[in-house]
C-alpha cells in the first residue's frame, strides 16, 4: 500500500480497543491495484483481528468495497510496468485479473459485485 500499512494498523487498533463490531472501508484497498498490496491490508487485519475476532472474542465483520485503484491502479502505470516488466508476469500480480478468486484467497469470504451484511441487526449493502 501508498506509504506502509503503519497509518492503517494504528487505526485498526484504535478500532479493536474501542470494541468494534464492524470496520468499513470504502474502496481503494490497494492503491495500485496489486494482488501484493491487498495481501498486505489482509495481513495487517487478520493481525489486528484474528479470525475476524476482538480479543474478547466478539465477531468483528469486514464491511470492505473496492475502488477504482483496486480494479485500475495498475492500468497503465509506470510503476507497476516497471516493477513487473514482463506482460505476463505483471498479469498474475494485478487484482482485478481473478478479483473473486484474490478476494476469497485473502479474505475468506465470497467476493461478489453487491452485498448484503447484518451486524446486529443494522443492514450494510456493498458495492464494489
Amino acid at each position: 500500500t501508498y506509504g506502509g500499512t503503519g497509518m492503517f494498523r494504528k487505526a485498526l487498533e484504535w478500532f479493536r480497543d474501542q470494541g468494534v463490531d464492524a470496520v468499513m472501508i470504502t474502496g481503494d484497498l490497494a492503491d495500485q491495484g496489486l494482488v501484493e498490496q491487498l495481501e498486505d491490508v489482509a495481513a495487517v487485519w487478520y493481525e489486528v483481528f484474528p479470525g475476524d475476532r476482538l480479543p474478547g472474542g466478539g465477531h468483528v465483520e469486514k464491511l470492505f468495497i473496492c475502488g477504482n485503484h483496486d480494479f485500475l491502479g495498475a492500468c497503465g502505470n509506470p510503476w507497476v510496468e516497471r516493477t513487473y516488466p514482463d506482460p505476463e508476469e505483471r498479469k498474475r500480480h494485478i487484482l482485478r485479473n481473478d478479483m473473486g478468486g484474490w478476494w476469497k484467497r485473502i479474505f475468506h469470504e465470497d467476493y461478489a459485485r453487491f452485498y448484503r451484511k447484518t451486524v446486529k441487526g443494522y443492514v450494510f449493502l456493498g458495492r464494489h
